[in-house]
Order: C-alpha cells, then structure tokens, then sequence
C-alpha cells in the first residue's frame, strides 16, 4: 500500500512539473501570429486579400528601397470605422519613413504623385507615419516605436491599402488594422523554425527556454523535498 501511495505521489508531482512546463510554453510563444508580406505583394493588382478588415489583421513586412511598397485589399459592404496603426522596431528613426495610403473608392482616380503604379477608380487618402510614441515592453524587452495610429470612417466599397517607403533608408514595419475596440499584440511574432521563434521587432525568446527550464528544475526539486500528504509509519514496538 505504501508503495502505491508513494507512486500516486510521484505521479502527482509529475503532472503538476508538466502543467508548469506547458504553461511556460504558452508564456513565451502563445502571441499573435503575424502574417509576412514581401516582394509578391508590390502592386495593386497582387494586393494581399484581407477577408474581414474589422477582425485583428496584423501584418509585417520588410521596405527595401524608397517607393518600394506592399498593397492590401479588401471590401466593405457597410459603412465601417477601422483603427489602422503602423509601427517600426526600434527606437524612433527619421531616417526609416513609411506611409500609409489608403485608396478609397471614387469615379475617377486622382491621386498625387506617387512613385509606384495606384489602382485605377480610387482617390488616395496619404497618412505620412510622422508620430514618435515609443513602446516598450518589460517581458521582452522590445522597443519599438509608434508611428501611426489613427481610426478612419469608411463607405462601402473596395478599399486598397498601401505602405510605401518615403525615404531611401530601408526598414522593417508592423501594420495592424481592425475594429476601434481591438488592440495589436504588442508581442506579435513571426516563425523561424520549430523550436523558436521572433518577436516582430527582431528579439527571439530562444533565451527563455533554457532560463525556464532552470526554474523549473528549482521548483521541482522544490516540490520533491516537500513533506508528502501520506500518514506516517507506525514504528513497531
């Protein structure tokens, strides 16, 4: 009986390392898995499709050249207002100069002068990225910096959406967009391989597996030298 009293322990004690290991797990990789843009998405008419523009969309990409540009469509079928935020990594840096564009839908395209081809039927509503606002977050240690953040009433129609680089300084960026009551995870990430992966604004959480590992081995030798629940043996006389 004490044997089979001393295994349920053990067992105990097993599954409760596991749930702490799993719940680690989830600490460092359960964030917003955000979508990458590159190259393909360079023109109006390859414009990445977004299905819903009021759910959480959250994309990165990487603008190489000045001009150099990354396009999103989608439709609205009633009148909505979207919150659009653009972000860079980093601290604040003049020399990296995104702009948001978004065409909205007109009879008759009339846009400014813009270094790339617009959509035809649209007129182009320009947003230069100009705010400073520096985010921080403790758990990473990610700065990244603010440079648009805005909501936007919209009619019905089809809607393209472009960031462009204005300046000849390449950098990576962050555009969110979706319902004025939703957020952008500060933690959103982007896949490198199977065993970690990066935080949008270049800092991998590789270093958390092997610091979490180490406290999880203290607090399971923690719960080994912990008196068990069991009643004591009787000596015998």
């Amino acid at each position: 009986i004490d044997g089979k009293k001393r295994l349920g322990y053990t067992m105990s004690m097993k599954i409760k390392f596991l749930e702490l290991l799993a719940l680690l797990m989830l600490l460092s990789a359960g964030h917003v898995l955000a979508a990458t843009v590159g190259p393909a998405d360079n023109a109006w008419n390859s414009a990445v499709t977004v299905k819903d523009p009021a759910v959480s969309n959250d994309f990165l990409g990487t603008l190489e050249t000045a001009g150099d540009v990354r396009f999103f469509h989608f439709a609205l079928r009633q009148e909505q207002t979207i919150k659009f935020v653009l972000d860079v990594p980093g601290r604040v840096d003049q020399r990296f100069s995104p702009r948001l564009v978004i065409f909205e839908p007109e009879s008759q395209t009339a846009s400014p002068l813009l270094p790339f081809p617009t959509p035809p039927g649209t007129i182009a509503m320009i947003y230069p990225a100009d705010n400073q606002e520096g985010i921080f977050d403790p758990m990473t240690l990610v700065h990244a910096t603010r440079r648009l953040s805005t909501n936007i009433a919209l009619t019905p129609g089809d809607y393209y959406i472009a960031v462009y680089n204005a300046a000849a300084q390449p950098g990576q960026f962050r555009l969110w967009f979706g319902s004025p009551s939703l957020h952008p995870d500060p933690l959103a990430r982007t896949p490198l391989d199977w065993w970690t992966v990066e935080w949008w604004a270049g800092w991998s959480p590789l270093i958390i597996w092997p610091l979490g590992l180490i406290v999880l081995a203290i607090f399971g030798w923690w719960l080994y030298r912990q008196p068990s629940s069991r009643p004591a043996k009787k000596r015998k006389p």
